[in-house]
Protein backbone atom coordinates (compact mmCIF):
# COMPACT_ATOMS: atom_id res chain seq x y z
CA UNK A 1 0.00 0.00 0.00
CA UNK A 2 2.77 2.39 0.93
CA UNK A 3 4.55 1.73 -2.34
CA UNK A 4 1.34 2.35 -4.30
CA UNK A 5 0.87 5.73 -2.58
CA UNK A 6 4.42 6.74 -3.40
CA UNK A 7 4.00 5.88 -7.07
CA UNK A 8 0.64 7.66 -7.24
CA UNK A 9 2.19 10.71 -5.62
CA UNK A 10 4.98 10.63 -8.16
CA UNK A 11 2.40 10.46 -10.94
CA UNK A 12 0.62 13.51 -9.50
CA UNK A 13 3.90 15.40 -9.38
CA UNK A 14 5.01 14.38 -12.85
CA UNK A 15 1.52 14.55 -14.38
CA UNK A 16 2.48 12.43 -17.36
CA UNK A 17 0.00 12.74 -20.21
CA UNK A 18 -2.00 9.59 -20.82
CA UNK A 19 -0.60 9.27 -24.32
CA UNK A 20 2.95 9.17 -22.89
CA UNK A 21 2.00 6.47 -20.37
CA UNK A 22 0.39 4.43 -23.14
CA UNK A 23 3.51 4.84 -25.26
CA UNK A 24 5.60 3.45 -22.38
CA UNK A 25 3.14 0.57 -21.95
CA UNK A 26 3.44 -0.26 -25.65
CA UNK A 27 7.01 -1.44 -25.05
CA UNK A 28 5.82 -4.00 -22.48
CA UNK A 29 4.26 -7.36 -23.23
CA UNK A 30 0.62 -7.86 -22.28
CA UNK A 31 1.41 -9.40 -18.87
CA UNK A 32 3.91 -6.72 -17.87
CA UNK A 33 1.53 -3.97 -18.94
CA UNK A 34 -1.27 -5.53 -16.88
CA UNK A 35 0.92 -5.86 -13.77
CA UNK A 36 2.19 -2.30 -13.84
CA UNK A 37 -1.30 -0.90 -14.42
CA UNK A 38 -2.35 -1.68 -10.82
CA UNK A 39 0.36 0.48 -9.29
CA UNK A 40 -1.47 3.79 -9.74
CA UNK A 41 -4.77 5.21 -10.99
CA UNK A 42 -3.33 7.15 -13.95
CA UNK A 43 -1.49 4.07 -15.18
CA UNK A 44 -4.59 1.90 -14.76
CA UNK A 45 -6.69 4.44 -16.64
CA UNK A 46 -4.13 4.57 -19.45
CA UNK A 47 -4.02 0.78 -19.60
CA UNK A 48 -7.82 0.55 -19.76
CA UNK A 49 -7.97 2.84 -22.80
CA UNK A 50 -4.71 1.93 -24.52
CA UNK A 51 -4.84 1.64 -28.33
CA UNK A 52 -3.27 -1.85 -28.25
CA UNK A 53 -5.32 -4.96 -27.50
CA UNK A 54 -3.48 -8.26 -27.12
CA UNK A 55 -5.52 -11.42 -26.47
CA UNK A 56 -3.91 -14.84 -26.06
CA UNK A 57 -5.97 -17.92 -25.28
CA UNK A 58 -2.91 -19.51 -23.68
CA UNK A 59 -3.19 -17.05 -20.80
CA UNK A 60 -6.49 -18.67 -19.77
CA UNK A 61 -7.11 -22.16 -18.46
CA UNK A 62 -10.80 -22.11 -19.41
CA UNK A 63 -11.80 -21.21 -22.97
CA UNK A 64 -15.15 -19.74 -21.89
CA UNK A 65 -13.45 -17.31 -19.51
CA UNK A 66 -11.20 -16.20 -22.37
CA UNK A 67 -14.10 -15.61 -24.77
CA UNK A 68 -16.11 -13.66 -22.18
CA UNK A 69 -13.05 -11.54 -21.38
CA UNK A 70 -12.48 -10.68 -25.05
CA UNK A 71 -16.17 -9.88 -25.61
CA UNK A 72 -16.26 -7.59 -22.57
CA UNK A 73 -13.16 -5.63 -23.58
CA UNK A 74 -14.22 -5.23 -27.21
CA UNK A 75 -17.70 -4.11 -26.15
CA UNK A 76 -16.25 -1.47 -23.82
CA UNK A 77 -14.03 -0.08 -26.58
CA UNK A 78 -17.01 -0.01 -28.93
CA UNK A 79 -19.28 1.80 -26.45
CA UNK A 80 -16.63 4.38 -25.56
CA UNK A 81 -15.66 4.78 -29.23
CA UNK A 82 -12.01 4.20 -28.35
CA UNK A 83 -9.54 3.90 -31.19
CA UNK A 84 -7.54 0.69 -31.56
CA UNK A 85 -4.29 0.95 -33.47
CA UNK A 86 -3.04 -2.60 -32.89
CA UNK A 87 -5.23 -5.69 -32.36
CA UNK A 88 -3.55 -9.05 -31.67
CA UNK A 89 -5.52 -12.27 -31.33
CA UNK A 90 -4.24 -15.77 -30.67
CA UNK A 91 -7.17 -18.19 -30.46
CA UNK A 92 -7.70 -21.93 -30.58
CA UNK A 93 -10.13 -23.21 -33.22
CA UNK A 94 -11.11 -26.87 -33.02
CA UNK A 95 -14.83 -26.92 -33.82
CA UNK A 96 -17.67 -24.86 -35.29
CA UNK A 97 -18.33 -23.11 -31.97
CA UNK A 98 -14.77 -21.85 -31.56
CA UNK A 99 -14.70 -20.92 -35.27
CA UNK A 100 -17.82 -18.78 -34.77
CA UNK A 101 -16.16 -17.05 -31.82
CA UNK A 102 -13.08 -16.32 -33.89
CA UNK A 103 -15.30 -14.89 -36.64
CA UNK A 104 -17.07 -12.65 -34.13
CA UNK A 105 -13.86 -11.30 -32.60
CA UNK A 106 -12.26 -10.63 -35.98
CA UNK A 107 -15.33 -8.87 -37.40
CA UNK A 108 -15.62 -6.68 -34.30
CA UNK A 109 -11.94 -5.78 -34.59
CA UNK A 110 -12.46 -4.66 -38.18
CA UNK A 111 -15.44 -2.55 -37.10
CA UNK A 112 -13.13 -0.75 -34.66
CA UNK A 113 -11.01 0.39 -37.63
CA UNK A 114 -7.73 -1.17 -36.50
CA UNK A 115 -4.49 -0.22 -38.26
CA UNK A 116 -2.44 -3.29 -37.33
CA UNK A 117 -4.02 -6.72 -37.07
CA UNK A 118 -2.23 -9.91 -36.07
CA UNK A 119 -4.06 -13.25 -36.01
CA UNK A 120 -2.77 -16.69 -35.07
CA UNK A 121 -5.09 -19.68 -35.23
CA UNK A 122 -4.02 -22.56 -33.00
CA UNK A 123 -5.26 -25.94 -34.16
CA UNK A 124 -7.73 -26.23 -36.98
CA UNK A 125 -5.27 -27.77 -39.46
CA UNK A 126 -5.67 -24.79 -41.83
CA UNK A 127 -9.42 -25.43 -42.11
CA UNK A 128 -10.52 -22.19 -40.47
CA UNK A 129 -11.44 -19.67 -43.19
CA UNK A 130 -10.47 -16.05 -42.60
CA UNK A 131 -13.58 -13.80 -42.61
CA UNK A 132 -14.02 -11.69 -45.74
CA UNK A 133 -14.18 -8.53 -43.59
CA UNK A 134 -10.41 -8.61 -43.01
CA UNK A 135 -9.48 -7.92 -46.62
CA UNK A 136 -12.30 -5.41 -46.97
CA UNK A 137 -10.90 -3.25 -44.15
CA UNK A 138 -9.50 -0.05 -45.63
CA UNK A 139 -8.07 1.00 -42.25
CA UNK A 140 -5.53 -1.85 -42.21
CA UNK A 141 -1.89 -0.91 -42.71
CA UNK A 142 -0.15 -4.02 -41.34
CA UNK A 143 -1.66 -7.50 -41.50
CA UNK A 144 -0.19 -10.75 -40.16
CA UNK A 145 -2.09 -14.04 -40.45
CA UNK A 146 -0.97 -17.46 -39.22
CA UNK A 147 -2.57 -20.89 -39.37
CA UNK A 148 -5.74 -20.50 -41.42
CA UNK A 149 -7.23 -20.61 -44.92
CA UNK A 150 -7.87 -17.74 -47.32
CA UNK A 151 -10.01 -18.82 -50.23
CA UNK A 152 -12.75 -16.26 -50.77
CA UNK A 153 -13.01 -13.91 -53.74
CA UNK A 154 -13.70 -10.28 -52.95
CA UNK A 155 -16.01 -7.81 -54.63
CA UNK A 156 -15.27 -4.18 -55.30
CA UNK A 157 -12.36 -2.34 -56.85
CA UNK A 158 -10.10 -2.24 -53.80
CA UNK A 159 -9.37 -4.44 -50.79
CA UNK A 160 -7.10 -3.25 -48.00
CA UNK A 161 -6.23 -0.29 -50.20
CA UNK A 162 -3.92 1.16 -47.52
CA UNK A 163 -2.13 -2.10 -46.69
CA UNK A 164 1.66 -1.64 -46.51
CA UNK A 165 2.80 -4.89 -44.88
CA UNK A 166 1.46 -8.43 -45.33
CA UNK A 167 2.74 -11.54 -43.55
CA UNK A 168 1.24 -14.95 -44.31
CA UNK A 169 2.57 -17.86 -42.26
CA UNK A 170 1.29 -21.43 -42.55
CA UNK A 171 -1.66 -20.19 -44.58
CA UNK A 172 -3.53 -22.08 -47.28
CA UNK A 173 -4.11 -19.62 -50.12
CA UNK A 174 -4.69 -20.07 -53.84
CA UNK A 175 -3.15 -18.28 -56.80
CA UNK A 176 -6.33 -16.29 -57.54
CA UNK A 177 -6.53 -14.95 -54.01
CA UNK A 178 -2.89 -13.87 -53.78
CA UNK A 179 -3.24 -12.28 -57.24
CA UNK A 180 -6.25 -10.26 -56.08
CA UNK A 181 -4.39 -9.12 -52.98
CA UNK A 182 -1.37 -8.00 -55.00
CA UNK A 183 -3.48 -6.20 -57.61
CA UNK A 184 -5.67 -4.42 -55.07
CA UNK A 185 -3.04 -3.49 -52.48
CA UNK A 186 -0.83 -1.09 -54.47
CA UNK A 187 0.92 0.34 -51.40
CA UNK A 188 2.48 -2.96 -50.26
CA UNK A 189 6.09 -2.43 -49.22
CA UNK A 190 6.67 -5.63 -47.24
CA UNK A 191 5.59 -9.14 -48.23
CA UNK A 192 6.50 -12.24 -46.21
CA UNK A 193 5.36 -15.69 -47.33
CA UNK A 194 6.32 -18.44 -44.90
CA UNK A 195 5.35 -22.11 -45.16
CA UNK A 196 2.20 -21.30 -47.15
CA UNK A 197 0.30 -23.96 -49.07
CA UNK A 198 -1.85 -23.89 -52.20
CA UNK A 199 0.34 -21.53 -54.21
CA UNK A 200 1.60 -22.52 -57.65
CA UNK A 201 2.22 -19.19 -59.35
CA UNK A 202 2.85 -15.82 -57.74
CA UNK A 203 3.45 -12.73 -59.86
CA UNK A 204 4.92 -9.79 -57.97
CA UNK A 205 5.30 -7.46 -60.94
CA UNK A 206 2.53 -5.08 -59.80
CA UNK A 207 4.12 -4.37 -56.42
CA UNK A 208 6.02 -1.27 -57.50
CA UNK A 209 6.55 -0.08 -53.92
CA UNK A 210 7.98 -3.37 -52.66
CA UNK A 211 10.94 -2.86 -50.32
CA UNK A 212 11.14 -6.14 -48.40
CA UNK A 213 10.36 -9.60 -49.71
CA UNK A 214 10.91 -12.88 -47.90
CA UNK A 215 9.98 -16.37 -49.06
CA UNK A 216 10.51 -19.43 -46.89
CA UNK A 217 8.95 -22.66 -48.00
CA UNK A 218 8.84 -26.38 -48.18
CA UNK A 219 6.22 -26.35 -50.90
CA UNK A 220 6.54 -26.14 -54.67
CA UNK A 221 5.82 -22.74 -56.14
CA UNK A 222 6.69 -20.69 -59.21
CA UNK A 223 7.36 -17.03 -58.56
CA UNK A 224 7.50 -14.81 -61.64
CA UNK A 225 8.18 -11.11 -61.62
CA UNK A 226 10.64 -8.46 -62.79
CA UNK A 227 11.96 -8.65 -59.22
CA UNK A 228 13.04 -12.25 -59.40
CA UNK A 229 11.90 -14.91 -61.80
CA UNK A 230 11.84 -18.33 -60.21
CA UNK A 231 10.93 -21.58 -61.87
CA UNK A 232 9.90 -24.72 -60.06
CA UNK A 233 12.29 -27.61 -60.56
CA UNK A 234 11.89 -29.77 -57.50
CA UNK A 235 9.65 -29.71 -54.46
CA UNK A 236 11.05 -27.36 -51.86
CA UNK A 237 13.41 -25.47 -54.12
CA UNK A 238 13.60 -22.51 -56.45
CA UNK A 239 16.00 -21.89 -59.26
CA UNK A 240 16.66 -18.35 -60.34
CA UNK A 241 16.28 -17.65 -64.04
CA UNK A 242 16.20 -13.88 -64.30
CA UNK A 243 16.68 -10.82 -62.17
CA UNK A 244 15.90 -7.54 -63.87
CA UNK A 245 14.14 -4.96 -61.77
CA UNK A 246 14.43 -1.32 -62.79
CA UNK A 247 11.09 -0.60 -61.09
CA UNK A 248 12.22 -2.32 -57.88
CA UNK A 249 14.87 0.26 -57.10
CA UNK A 250 13.34 0.67 -53.61
CA UNK A 251 14.01 -2.90 -52.49
CA UNK A 252 16.20 -2.79 -49.37
CA UNK A 253 15.86 -6.31 -47.95
CA UNK A 254 15.78 -9.68 -49.71
CA UNK A 255 15.63 -12.93 -47.74
CA UNK A 256 15.50 -16.34 -49.41
CA UNK A 257 15.41 -19.61 -47.52
CA UNK A 258 15.67 -23.12 -48.97
CA UNK A 259 15.95 -21.60 -52.42
CA UNK A 260 17.92 -23.04 -55.30
CA UNK A 261 19.77 -20.25 -57.11
CA UNK A 262 22.11 -20.29 -60.08
CA UNK A 263 25.14 -18.02 -60.29
CA UNK A 264 23.49 -15.53 -62.66
CA UNK A 265 21.50 -14.28 -59.68
CA UNK A 266 24.61 -12.48 -58.41
CA UNK A 267 25.61 -10.87 -61.73
CA UNK A 268 25.39 -7.08 -61.76
CA UNK A 269 23.62 -7.11 -58.41
CA UNK A 270 24.23 -3.40 -57.82
CA UNK A 271 22.23 -2.28 -60.84
CA UNK A 272 19.47 -4.82 -60.25
CA UNK A 273 19.02 -3.83 -56.60
CA UNK A 274 20.53 -0.34 -56.22
CA UNK A 275 19.08 0.17 -52.73
CA UNK A 276 19.55 -3.36 -51.37
CA UNK A 277 21.01 -3.24 -47.85
CA UNK A 278 20.21 -6.72 -46.54
CA UNK A 279 20.88 -9.90 -48.54
CA UNK A 280 20.22 -13.12 -46.64
CA UNK A 281 20.48 -16.54 -48.27
CA UNK A 282 19.78 -19.38 -45.85
CA UNK A 283 19.98 -23.09 -46.70
CA UNK A 284 20.27 -22.22 -50.38
CA UNK A 285 21.88 -24.34 -53.08
CA UNK A 286 22.71 -24.26 -56.77
CA UNK A 287 25.80 -22.04 -56.88
CA UNK A 288 29.51 -22.78 -56.47
CA UNK A 289 31.04 -19.40 -57.28
CA UNK A 290 29.60 -16.03 -56.33
CA UNK A 291 30.77 -12.52 -57.04
CA UNK A 292 28.92 -9.67 -55.41
CA UNK A 293 29.62 -6.01 -56.04
CA UNK A 294 27.34 -3.53 -54.33
CA UNK A 295 27.78 -0.09 -52.79
CA UNK A 296 24.51 -0.31 -50.88
CA UNK A 297 24.85 -3.69 -49.13
CA UNK A 298 25.38 -3.36 -45.39
CA UNK A 299 24.40 -6.82 -44.20
CA UNK A 300 25.21 -10.15 -45.86
CA UNK A 301 24.19 -13.49 -44.40
CA UNK A 302 25.10 -16.80 -46.05
CA UNK A 303 23.97 -19.62 -43.80
CA UNK A 304 24.49 -23.34 -44.41
CA UNK A 305 25.77 -22.96 -47.95
CA UNK A 306 26.44 -26.39 -49.44
CA UNK A 307 28.74 -26.32 -52.45
CA UNK A 308 30.34 -22.88 -52.38
CA UNK A 309 33.93 -23.01 -53.64
CA UNK A 310 34.76 -19.38 -54.34
CA UNK A 311 33.32 -16.09 -53.10
CA UNK A 312 34.31 -12.54 -53.99
CA UNK A 313 32.79 -9.48 -52.35
CA UNK A 314 33.24 -5.80 -53.17
CA UNK A 315 31.01 -4.15 -50.59
CA UNK A 316 32.35 -0.79 -49.33
CA UNK A 317 29.33 -0.15 -47.06
CA UNK A 318 29.37 -3.51 -45.28
CA UNK A 319 28.72 -3.44 -41.53
CA UNK A 320 28.09 -7.14 -40.82
CA UNK A 321 28.97 -10.40 -42.57
CA UNK A 322 27.56 -13.74 -41.40
CA UNK A 323 28.78 -17.04 -42.84
CA UNK A 324 28.03 -20.64 -41.85
CA UNK A 325 29.12 -23.72 -43.78
CA UNK A 326 30.62 -27.20 -43.66
CA UNK A 327 33.59 -26.30 -45.85
CA UNK A 328 35.87 -23.30 -46.32
CA UNK A 329 35.67 -21.55 -49.70
CA UNK A 330 38.26 -19.34 -51.31
CA UNK A 331 37.41 -15.81 -50.21
CA UNK A 332 38.16 -12.33 -51.51
CA UNK A 333 36.70 -9.52 -49.43
CA UNK A 334 37.28 -5.94 -50.59
CA UNK A 335 36.10 -3.35 -48.08
CA UNK A 336 37.04 0.17 -46.98
CA UNK A 337 39.42 0.81 -44.12
CA UNK A 338 36.63 1.17 -41.58
CA UNK A 339 35.89 -1.73 -39.28
CA UNK A 340 32.92 -4.07 -39.60
CA UNK A 341 31.78 -7.28 -37.90
CA UNK A 342 32.07 -10.88 -39.09
CA UNK A 343 30.51 -13.97 -37.55
CA UNK A 344 31.88 -17.23 -38.92
CA UNK A 345 30.49 -20.65 -38.04
CA UNK A 346 32.08 -23.85 -39.36
CA UNK A 347 30.87 -27.39 -38.75
CA UNK A 348 32.78 -30.67 -38.76
CA UNK A 349 31.54 -34.23 -38.43
CA UNK A 350 32.86 -36.41 -35.64
CA UNK A 351 35.43 -38.75 -37.06
CA UNK A 352 36.46 -36.40 -39.87
CA UNK A 353 40.20 -36.28 -40.35
CA UNK A 354 41.22 -32.62 -40.29
CA UNK A 355 44.40 -32.18 -42.26
CA UNK A 356 46.89 -29.33 -42.19
CA UNK A 357 45.45 -27.89 -45.39
CA UNK A 358 42.13 -27.26 -43.60
CA UNK A 359 43.86 -24.94 -41.14
CA UNK A 360 45.72 -23.23 -43.99
CA UNK A 361 42.40 -22.63 -45.76
CA UNK A 362 40.96 -21.24 -42.54
CA UNK A 363 43.92 -18.89 -42.13
CA UNK A 364 43.52 -17.57 -45.69
CA UNK A 365 39.79 -17.15 -45.17
CA UNK A 366 40.22 -15.16 -41.95
CA UNK A 367 43.02 -13.06 -43.43
CA UNK A 368 40.53 -11.68 -45.95
CA UNK A 369 38.43 -10.56 -42.99
CA UNK A 370 41.33 -8.96 -41.13
CA UNK A 371 39.67 -5.53 -41.12
CA UNK A 372 36.66 -6.84 -39.25
CA UNK A 373 36.00 -7.75 -35.65
CA UNK A 374 35.70 -11.45 -36.28
CA UNK A 375 34.04 -14.13 -34.18
CA UNK A 376 34.72 -17.75 -35.16
CA UNK A 377 32.79 -20.81 -34.01
CA UNK A 378 33.82 -24.37 -34.90
CA UNK A 379 31.34 -27.10 -34.03
CA UNK A 380 31.75 -30.86 -34.19
CA UNK A 381 28.70 -33.11 -34.32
Amino acid sequence: MKRGKIIESMDDDLQLPEVIIQHIQSFLDRRQAARISVLSKPWHSAYSTRPILDFDVRDFQIAKVFSEFVKRIIQRYHELELKIEDFRLRIKVTNSESASLADEFIKRAMQLMVNDFSLEIIGGNLKYVLPVQVFEAKSLINLSVTGCKIDRQFDGDMICSNLESLTLCRVFIGDDMIRDIILRCPLLETLYLSECMGLLNVNLSKLHNLKKFSATKRWACNVRSPLIELEERTVGSYICKQVNVPEYCKLSCLILEEVKIDESFFHDLSSKFPCLENLSLHYCDGYKDIEISSHSLKYISLMDVYKLKKAKFEVPSISQFNFAAFSIPSLSFMTPAREYESYISLALHWGDHVEDCWFLDLKKFLTELSRSRTSVSITMF
